[in-house]
Order: C-alpha cells, then structure tokens, then sequence
C-alpha cells in the first residue's frame, strides 16, 4: 500500500489535471498516509525521486547502468561497514528496520552450488536453502515467519532465480528505460527509477508483491506498446 501512495504522488504529478484542487487533495493525501502509516522506505524513495528528478530525467544509459549497480551494493555496504564498525543489531540505525540482520544472514550463509548461483533455488530461496532460519526468530509472531523474504528485491532475484534472473531483471529494465528515452516519455523514467529504489528494503518488482508486480508489468507494456506503433509510423513515413 504504502509504494502504491508513492506511484500515485508520481503520476499525479505527471498529470495535466484542470482541477488543481484535486491534484493537491491527492498529494497532500498520500503525504498525511506516509506519516500515518510510518513508511520509512517508499517515503525515503519518494523523497529522492523528487529532490533529484531534474537529475532523473538528463541520466542516459551509462549513467542508468552506474545507478542500478550503486543501489545493488547498498546492502553489501551497509553490512561490511556494520561489521567493520561492530555494531550489533541493537546499535543500528532504526531506519532500516532489523533489515541488516536479514542481509547479514545472506552474506554468511550464501554458499550456491554452481547451478545455484546461476539459475537459484527456487520460488522462496531463503527457505529452501535455509538462509531464512537465522532470522526466524524476528517474525516468530508471525504465520509464516520460516519463509520471510530478504526484504531487498536484488537479493531475493540471486536466491530464487540465481544471477540469470538478476540479468534478465537489468535487461527487461533497461530495454525499457532505452524505449522511453526514445519516446521522450521523460515522467515514466521516474517511476522507473521508483521502483528501483523500492527494491532497496523491499520487495518491489517481485511476485508476490502483486499490485507493484501488476504497476511493472503495465509500465513495461505500454512502454512496447507505444515504442512499436512509433516505429511502424516511421516505417510508412
């Protein structure tokens, strides 16, 4: 619920709305709900797509492919420099929510087979190779507290579909990004960019998150959309 506040601040704001009333009644909305709702994450995702969006918009591809390989190694970083520094889970900033505990988890326990690390383990990896029962104990309120994700889309890719799956995940992405920058559909950059982020401490662009799954999916597709009947038009003219 919470990404989908930050979708729909992103694309009102894209929108040419006459009744400017209505526009700003929807975004103060979706700003009171953040508050309420304590979304650290999406908010945080929100917040730099709009401080940085002029920026957003002038990134071409090198400067897409940089973006996308800095947000992979976040989780990398925010662990080694835990470890560095000693800090215990207690001492962590509040603001990633015990996710540091979930990444470390991966990072000591990630021991793939080759065929692992190439095509993963499967739907729920971090259960099925185990990963999940060092963090368990975090959700033990919870129903299905042995199959908890890792709460970072890039992560859950490498444990379920092994690094073809991060590949193909850059590739579709990217092929995208590549198409609205033709169509000079410079709004849907941002919402691409939102979904990057969200991966960050969440699971965005994954299954089971249906309704961001379904926002990517429609994105990716109209994108195609679009892209082929510009081509066809240039290809009669």
């Amino acid at each position: 619920y919470s990404m989908m506040l930050g979708i729909l601040f992103i694309g009102v704001n894209s929108m040419l709305l006459k009744r400017k009333f209505l526009k700003y009644s929807v975004i103060l909305s979706v700003l009171i709900s953040f508050v309420i709702l304590d979304a650290r994450g999406p908010f945080f995702a929100l917040v730099i797509i709009i401080v940085f969006k002029s920026i957003f918009y002038r990134i071409g591809s090198l400067g897409f492919f940089l973006f996308v390989f800095a947000i992979a190694i976040i989780p990398f970083a925010y662990s080694l420099i835990s470890i560095y520094f000693g800090l215990q889970s207690g001492d962590n900033l509040a603001l990633v929510s015990s996710r540091d505990i979930l990444w470390q988890a991966f990072f000591f326990n990630y021991d793939p087979s080759l065929i692992q690390f190439v095509f993963g383990y499967g739907y729920l990896g971090q259960y099925i190779s185990g990963i999940s029962a060092e963090y368990e104990h975090l959700f033990i309120n919870w129903g299905n507290s042995s199959q908890i994700s890792l709460h970072n889309s890039y992560l859950q890719y490498i444990m379920d579909l092994g690094i073809i799956g991060v590949l193909l995940l850059y590739y579709i992405i990217r092929n995208t990004f590549k198409k609205i920058e033709y169509l000079k559909l410079d709004e849907l950059k941002l919402l691409i960019y939102y979904f990057l982020l969200l991966g960050i401490s969440d699971m965005s662009i994954q299954i089971n998150n249906f309704v961001v799954f379904s926002f990517f999916i429609i994105l990716v597709n109209f994108v195609d959309h679009k892209y082929r009947q510009s081509k066809l038009v240039s290809e009669r003219i």
